[in-house]
């Protein structure tokens, strides 16, 4: 985080929502860009998620955005699985996430709740 490791997890649900999906997130164990946000603006929206198709795309991404002087605040990544990084926006009061996710390859969730038909 920041530029120094700070090993981190996190719980996630997903609700999707219209065209859209939210993600409620909560700090689980070390320290993270999630921890800052709860500490200064207390609950509420942290990020926009920008999905990449592949591993390469998303590399790219987060290579262009440092060229364009972008600070990046927190990545995390877990081989083909998953790779993310976070950046701040300030015209937009916000940070924003670039995101590669193989979702067959995470672990199975706790529970799936699907509205009634």
């Amino acid at each position: 985080m920041r530029g120094q490791r700070s090993p981190f997890s996190f719980r996630v649900a997903l609700a999707t929502v219209g065209g859209g999906t939210y993600e409620l997130i909560t700090p689980h164990s070390g320290r993270s860009v999630y921890d800052e946000h709860l500490e200064q603006h207390g609950e509420g929206f942290h990020h926009t998620c920008l999905v990449y198709p592949s591993l390469e795309a998303v590399r790219e991404a987060k290579a262009e955005l440092r060229r364009q002087g972008r600070e990046m605040v927190q990545e995390a990544s877990a081989g083909d699985v998953f790779d993310f990084a976070y950046f701040p926006f300030p015209e937009i009061a916000s940070l924003v996430e670039v995101l590669y996710l193989d979702a067959a390859k995470l672990p199975a969730p706790e529970a799936v709740i699907r509205p009634s038909s």
